[in-house]
């Protein structure tokens, strides 16, 4: 009686484990978050399969940017804002305006 208790329950695990779906992280989704020399945070999350970002300001607003083509570096906008960086130089404007600039120390 056991031996079938134990077969039946060998059974059910293999069939529940055969069954489940096996997720995979999203690798082309890419967060992170910078703080300034001043305790400014921005939260990105990088849309890289649709080629955009998902800045979350200092001030909790949110900003869509679609990315720019660029040789060297990266660079995101729309038409009020620029994200650019390159060599580990962060910056964020505003117009003319830069809004968050984290600079490499090197």
């Amino acid at each position: 009686m056991l031996k079938k208790i134990f077969a039946g329950l060998i059974s059910i695990a293999i069939f529940i484990f055969a069954g489940c779906e096996k997720t995979q992280k999203d690798e082309s989704i890419e967060s992170v978050r910078i703080t300034d020399s001043e305790g400014a945070t921005l939260h990105i999350v990088f849309y890289n399969a649709q080629n955009v970002a998902n800045i979350t300001l200092p001030d909790n607003s949110t900003v869509l940017l679609n990315g720019v083509e660029m040789a060297s570096g990266i660079k995101y906008a729309n038409d009020e804002y620029e994200y650019s960086e390159w060599h580990g130089n962060i910056e964020l404007k505003k117009g003319d305006e830069v809004i968050f600039k984290v600079q490499n120390e090197q």
